[in-house]
């Protein structure tokens, strides 16, 4: 037995890392929504129907997210919106990743360049060391805990796959061809998961020349393979039509901080400074934050631009001077550099900072970490326990932030301690709580965001939302109309617009604003849904089943449109469709009253009584104060008392 545990203790040990890993992300699985969750999954109703290929090719603005996009589909389909089932595949991936990172370093240390390296007889050893750092570092809460950077840590196990692939295809000429296969699949997979992914050709090829390719005069270049991997750098501009130029001369309003504007050389003069950011939280995870608030370079001669600028110079060159004596070494470095180059070179992106961008390219600063360790205490033993400490401190901060990531209140709240000047974040809270029907609070904070942007459409909406629900429906008008004409064709808005019309019963305005909606947006089931109940309320009965039969072709799994239609069916008496729809929204929400009064009360039309009785008992259960349904409930037993009172025969 001893014997067998010496043999498997790094896999006992590795195995041990993963159930760590779950008990460190193990508080945010039933976090909610948080930031762009809300458009890439709550919101898109593209990913709605996992048959609709079309649709989830059209998720994004382009196909480069699709694989991304058709995970989130998956979820959908097996779950719904039960966020447990998102997280918990998130947290999946990152167990894959952690496998990936400790399966590829023992295979670095099996090629022909690693065979004299000092640090070869450690293998197991700065493998375990990599994954552990990988998997406990709190830098990597924001691409496992957030669910919509599945994205990252995504196209991140694509990537890991394929470079692993590759090492198993070149170690092993026998099974090659199955691996290449499987290198050049996963590649793929990786392009249309997220345009990071365009550099993993290079990193093949690094792989190649520092790792795998025989020293000496018989290391010939394999010119196939040059080839072979430059046809995969083609993937990702084919998928933007080869247009380099549209690329590199994009600009924006930076998201990051308020009055600046981005463009290519700016971006990356204030990419070194973020670069140095991403290191020192590396380092020192400190005041993590999901919205920094960065200002941007816009000259050189800027001391910490230039300074930054010169410190990492001085890590690249010292990676190239270490290619001979620490191959480990510089392989770290590089690949640091060359897996951020997408997300922080000349590409302007309109928030400068983001933490999972460091999720791929830590691999490599964890790589030289563990080196270090190893060169630092020499000893097997007390680099492992000193790397243990680190691991679980930082396991410690990692379940800790996670805290943050399981409330988007405590996000929201967090962003504002640390980043006050943004208005973003308060109109974010604002909405949060707008969503828990505080409406003071959340005025207090959507005024909080008007005041720092004046020109905040969202954060006039909501508060027009806040107001409409406290009974001030003048004060909620002029608000829709203040982010109308900040932002004329804000769909949110418009509803508001047209519910509040709704209200006040002009419904040619209401459908108006929502026929506004549905023309900017055809899949907006919302606004399809609210304008067949105008049709209803108007007795255009024909017009309102048109649009609910609309919006659940859009969204079956629409429980208010199966409600809502069951309603129109059952006064026009068409009994058994209006049955079958209240049976349906209660199929999906087993809670759902109105579906319940619904269904009951068609049941006592059609004269199902004993049917009717059980749904308004089983209505009552839930909702005790339900007047109407005690009224129908007292009136159905006076029915069942006279027919029971009257001789059934001779």
């Amino acid at each position: 037995m001893t014997d067998w545990l010496k043999t498997h203790r790094y896999r006992l040990a590795v195995a041990a890392l993963l159930i760590a890993t779950g008990a460190m992300y193990s508080n945010v699985l039933h976090g909610p929504p948080i930031f762009d969750d809300i458009g890439y999954i709550k919101s898109n109703a593209n990913i709605r129907d996992i048959t609709d290929i079309h649709a989830i090719w059209h998720a994004w603005k382009h196909p480069a997210r699709f694989v991304g996009y058709f995970t989130f589909a998956l979820n959908y389909a097996i779950h719904g919106y039960n966020w447990l089932g998102f997280h918990v595949t998130n947290i999946g991936i990152h167990m894959v990743n952690i496998l990936l990172v400790w399966s590829l370093v023992r295979l670095l240390f099996r090629c022909e360049q690693m065979r004299d390296d000092p640090l070869r007889p450690d293998a197991e050893l700065v493998a375990l060391i990599t994954a552990m750092l990988f998997a406990a570092h709190p830098m990597q809460t924001q691409a496992v805990a957030y669910m919509a950077q599945r994205f990252a840590s995504l196209a991140t196990l694509f990537y890991l796959l394929s470079v692993w692939c590759y090492l198993q295809a070149r170690l092993y000429p026998r099974r090659a061809l199955p691996f290449f296969a499987a290198a050049g699949f996963s590649a793929l997979l990786g392009m249309f998961t997220k345009q990071i992914t365009i550099t993993l050709p290079v990193a093949i090829l690094l792989v190649e020349f520092l790792f795998v390719r025989p020293r000496g005069k018989g290391g010939r270049i394999d010119w196939r393979i040059v080839g072979g991997t430059g046809l995969f750098l083609l993937i990702v501009p084919a998928i933007f039509k080869f247009n380099a130029p549209a690329m590199l001369t994009i600009q924006h309003h930076s998201g990051s901080h308020r009055g600046d504007e981005l463009y290519n050389m700016v971006y990356l003069m204030t990419q070194f400074r973020v670069i140095c950011t991403y290191l020192s939280l590396m380092f020192l995870p400190v005041g993590q934050n999901l919205l920094y608030d960065f200002p941007a370079s816009y000259s050189m001669l800027e001391p910490r631009t230039f300074w930054c600028f010169v410190l990492l110079v001085t890590i690249f060159a010292y990676g190239i001077r270490r290619v001979g004596s620490n191959r480990l070494l510089a392989f770290g470095i590089f690949w640091f550099f060359l897996t951020l180059s997408v997300e922080s070179s000349v590409i302007v992106i309109k928030h400068v900072i983001f933490e999972h961008r460091m999720y791929l390219p830590s691999f490599g600063f964890f790589l030289c970490i563990s080196a270090w360790l190893l060169k630092t205490f020499r000893s097997r033993r007390k680099c492992l326990a000193a790397a243990t400490v680190i691991a679980l401190t930082l396991a410690v901060l990692t379940y800790q932030r996670n805290f943050v990531w399981a409330d988007d209140i405590a996000m929201w709240e967090d962003v504002i301690a640390k980043a006050p000047e943004k208005s973003r974040p308060h109109m974010n809270l604002g909405i949060a709580y707008v969503e828990r029907s505080q409406w003071e609070t959340a005025i207090h904070h959507l005024d909080t965001a008007i005041e720092k942007y004046g020109r905040n459409h969202a954060a006039y909406s909501n508060r027009g939302m806040a107001y409409f629900a406290l009974g001030k429906p003048e004060r909620a008008i002029q608000d829709f109309n203040r982010a109308l004409e900040i932002m004329p064709d804000y769909q949110e808005a418009l509803i508001n617009r047209g519910n509040y019309y709704s209200y006040v019963k002009d419904y040619a305005r209401a459908i108006a604003d929502y026929d506004r909606v549905i023309t900017l947006n055809p899949q907006a089931v919302e606004a399809i849904h609210n304008r067949a109940n105008k049709y209803y309320q108007m007795k255009r009965y024909d017009r309102a089943l048109e649009d609910y039969d609309r919006a659940l072709a859009l969204r079956p799994s629409f429980v208010r449109g199966y409600t809502s239609r069951g309603q129109v069916y059952s006064r026009l008496k068409k009994f058994e469709l209006a049955l079958d729809d209240f049976s349906r929204a209660i199929e999906l929400d087993k809670e759902n009253q109105s579906a319940l009064f619904g269904r009951a009360t068609t049941r006592f039309k059609k004269g199902d009584l004993h049917l009717a009785l059980d749904d308004y008992n089983r209505l009552l259960e839930l909702n005790p104060d339900h007047s109407k349904a005690r009224a129908l409930k007292r009136k159905l037993l006076s029915v069942l008392k006279q027919q029971s009172a009257v001789p059934s025969g001779p």
